[in-house]
């Protein structure tokens, strides 16, 4: 297990802010499956209230589709996480084997954010039933998760309902949160 960080603004001072005026903006870093990553893109997302790049997250897809023999049959899992980004904002849909329902997770609970995640569950819902899993009757379960306090954090939130989904702690992820903090090296 690594050992937690002991100052996170030094290691995200030397390595992130440092570099940030001297980047090369045309310089790619990623170049997976002829999807392409800036090292301007790549710095602009861990600026300060920065956003992720997609082409991070397409690249990580590729990889992923890329090992066919790897795949998992949906039917041996119970939970499959569905992290969502609309309008600049990150939330989770899990489709729940076990509870035979989708569950909807949103540190800005807002009504717009919700209706996506009912359309996500509409598609899901077909991809499930396509593959062997009857998931026709299915409901929206809201899960209550604390609110994050600014307008940026809703990734990291994501992240931690991912980790800690079904456990107690998912519940109160604001005192968990500060362990990850410095554990991230």
């Amino acid at each position: 297990m690594r050992q937690p960080v002991e100052d996170v603004e030094a290691l995200y001072q030397k390595h992130v802010v440092s570099k940030m005026d001297s980047y090369d903006k045309s310089k790619t870093v990623i170049d997976i499956n002829n999807i392409t990553m800036t090292e301007e893109h790549f710095f602009k997302s861990f600026e300060p209230e920065g956003l992720l790049n997609s082409s991070a997250v397409d690249a990580q897809l590729s990889i992923w589709n890329a090992h066919y023999h790897d795949r998992i049959y949906l039917q041996q899992i119970c939970a499959i996480f569905v992290p969502i980004f609309f309008k600049k904002h990150c939330f989770l849909v899990v489709a729940n084997t076990e509870t035979t329902s989708f569950d909807y997770m949103d540190s800005l609970s807002d009504p717009s954010y919700y209706e996506a995640a009912l359309k996500v569950c509409e598609n899901l819902r077909k991809y499930l039933c396509k593959h062997g899993i009857d998931a026709l009757t299915w409901s929206l379960k809201i899960i209550p998760v604390v609110q994050q306090q600014n307008l940026h954090d809703c990734g990291y939130h994501m992240m931690l309902h991912m980790i800690h989904y079904g456990e107690k702690e998912m519940y109160n992820i604001v005192e968990v949160s500060k362990y990850y903090v410095l554990c991230f090296t």
